[in-house]
C-alpha cells in the first residue's frame, strides 16, 4: 500500500472533524473551533511566516474569543522556533497512523 502524504491526512482530519469556521488570512489558516478542541481551534501556517505574522494570528483568535494555538506541521520548524521563544508550551504532540 502506498503511504498517503501527510497533507492528505490533514485534509482528511479537517473534513471529518471540521472548524466550526475557517478563515484564510495571509500567511494562515486560522480556525474557529467554539469548543471542539485544540486541532479545530489551531492556527496553521500556508507558507513562510514572521513575527509580525503570528501577531495577526494571535489577534485573529481572540477576536474568535478562544486562546492562540498554533498547529506545527513537518515543515513548519522556523515557527516552532519563534513561538517557543515567545513562551508557547508544546501541548499533545500527535502521531499520524495510517492502517
Amino acid at each position: 500500500m502506498k503511504q498517503p502524504e501527510a497533507t492528505r491526512l490533514y485534509e482528511v482530519l479537517d473534513a471529518t472533524w471540521p472548524a466550526a469556521r475557517v478563515v484564510q488570512d495571509g500567511p494562515w489558516t486560522l480556525r474557529e473551533g467554539l469548543g471542539g478542541g485544540q486541532r479545530v481551534s489551531a492556527a496553521t501556517a500556508n507558507g513562510v511566516v514572521g513575527e509580525s505574522d503570528i501577531e495577526v494570528a494571535e489577534q485573529a483568535m481572540a477576536a474568535f474569543g478562544q486562546p492562540s494555538i498554533f498547529m506545527i506541521r513537518g515543515k513548519d520548524a522556523d515557527l516552532d522556533a519563534m513561538l517557543q521563544a515567545r513562551g508557547y508550551p508544546i501541548a499533545d504532540p500527535v502521531n499520524l497512523y495510517v492502517a
